[in-house]
């Protein structure tokens, strides 16, 4: 990974508010400044393994306030922070009835790791509405999902910036001259990766799970064994729709950028969690020197 021991001073950061890369975040004595491309095809980092997160609830917790609140703007932040448990609990009714059976609604994997709410016609969520008699947006204005819904967009705009790669202790690059940020939780510069290491169960990923991220078009292209997994290239467009999935339709599935400094990827998944060990030491890719991401 052509690391050279200088830490995270050999590291840049993403300037969101500038759109481009920032080297003042460079201190190694070595001179080594380089961008964190690992979530990019011809990266040279090598990928150590794929995890999930069953409790979306307490990742977002944990990327919020000590990653978000450096890289957002107060207004982001606060609407991120309120907003964050909103999400549904599971396959919810809804009031509304079709052909005398309840429609109901959940979370909903988007392209490109995008989060959406989806309305489906079963109790696990797992067939998506698709007909024309109903209209989807006016059931969800009706429900508690309503706000979360209308502002979905901006939801998934504030995590984007979490599909580049960045080091993982927090910095902050909204002012110049100085990059330290004191977290929402009293730390400064906390190492975002401790924090999900400690703090969330983090269990194993399956293959199945990365099939699944494969077709959502949500990985970049990695070769396991004789198979190869996703896209060359970040957010490619995929022809496979969701409800052909035999998944259900609470599954959502992510990239946090933040755990790339040693070259892994993360899998959110909210389902069989009874099934796997919530190990993050034990990686999908079992290999002592990794896969090519």
């Amino acid at each position: 990974m052509d690391y050279s021991g200088g830490g995270i001073g050999e590291y840049r950061y993403w300037n969101r508010s500038k759109d481009k890369w920032s080297n003042s975040t460079c201190t190694s004595s070595n001179g080594r400044c380089e961008k964190m491309d690992c979530h990019l095809p011809n990266t040279n980092k090598q990928l150590l393994g794929y995890f999930k997160e069953p409790n979306w609830a307490q990742w977002m917790e944990q990327l919020f306030k000590h990653e978000g609140i450096c890289i957002w703007t107060s207004n982001e932040y606060n609407f991120m922070q309120n907003h964050r448990q909103s999400w549904p609990e599971g396959c919810t009714a809804t009031s509304v009835k079709l052909d005398g059976k309840y429609l109901y609604y959940d979370t909903k994997p988007l392209e490109f790791g995008g989060m959406g709410i989806g309305l489906y016609t079963d109790s696990r969520c797992s067939i998506d509405y698709s007909g024309l008699d109903i209209d989807p947006d006016v059931v969800l204005a009706s429900e508690d999902v309503s706000k979360l819904a209308y502002y979905i967009n901006d939801w998934n705009e504030a995590l984007d910036i979490f599909k580049t790669c960045q080091p993982c202790v927090a910095y902050s690059l909204k002012t110049s001259g100085s990059f330290d940020c004191a977290d929402d939780a009293g730390y400064t510069n906390v190492n975002q990766c401790m924090k999900f290491a400690t703090h969330t169960t983090m269990m194993t990923a399956d293959f199945p799970d990365l099939i699944l991220a494969a077709e959502q078009g949500t990985i970049t292209q990695v070769t396991v064994g004789k198979s190869v997994y996703g896209s060359d290239y970040f957010g490619a467009t995929v022809t496979v729709q969701l409800q052909d999935l035999t998944e259900p339709g609470w599954i959502f599935l992510g990239v946090s950028a933040l755990m790339f400094l040693v070259g892994s990827a993360l899998l959110f998944r909210a389902y069989r969690q009874a099934r796997y060990s919530p190990s993050l030491s034990e990686p999908l890719v079992a290999r002592g020197d990794g896969v090519a991401a």
